[in-house]
């Protein structure tokens, strides 16, 4: 029988973000081009700013730090915490997946969609149930020209070409 392993409490950092808004009364008052209130559309655009930062923040390779009165808190991106299930190229190395440590990437190679089952098997192999793949920006473009088994087809009539892949479904990945 196998014994079975205590559950041991991992923790971050809370890595504050934020965007400030300003707006006088007068340029919230007066009559506005495309738009009934500036404050509203500021707002909605700082949101979406914000929105932004985190998604580079969690996928980018950074540690966890503590902080103190002349350095910001930094939590561990998505990276820091994958111990296992990883492909690095050569001479790369696993963080110790407590977000204290980023991983050493080694030699850079393309992303593929061979690594990139490769990763989702591993996960499953080990027990893992990969439901979501994040990526930064310039993968995110690698991962929409992956073809799989499948042909596109779009409509002519309709003059338009999805380029994008937002949803990836594999053997595992659903």
């Amino acid at each position: 029988m196998d014994a079975s392993v205590a559950t041991t409490r991992v923790g971050n950092y809370l890595q504050i973000s934020d965007k400030t808004v300003t707006i006088s009364g007068t340029e919230e008052v007066v009559n506005k081009a495309g738009r009934k209130s500036e404050i509203a559309y500021q707002i909605a655009k700082k949101g979406k700013e914000l929105k932004r930062d985190m998604e580079a923040v969690l996928t980018t390779n950074q540690a966890q730090v503590a902080g103190n009165s002349t350095t910001a808190r930094k939590l561990g991106s998505l990276g820091s915490w994958i111990a296992t299930n990883d492909v690095l190229g050569s001479g790369g190395a696993s963080p110790t997946g407590d977000g204290t440590d980023a991983r050493t990437d080694g030699t850079q190679r393309a992303f593929t969609e061979t690594l990139l089952k490769s990763v989702i098997q591993s996960c499953w192999t080990e027990g893992g149930d990969p439901t979501c793949v994040m990526t930064g920006p310039f993968n995110k473009t690698v991962v929409s020209s992956f073809t799989g088994n499948s042909t596109r087809f779009d409509k002519g009539e309709d003059k338009r070409l999805v380029a994008a892949i937002d949803v990836y479904e594999s053997d595992r990945l659903h």
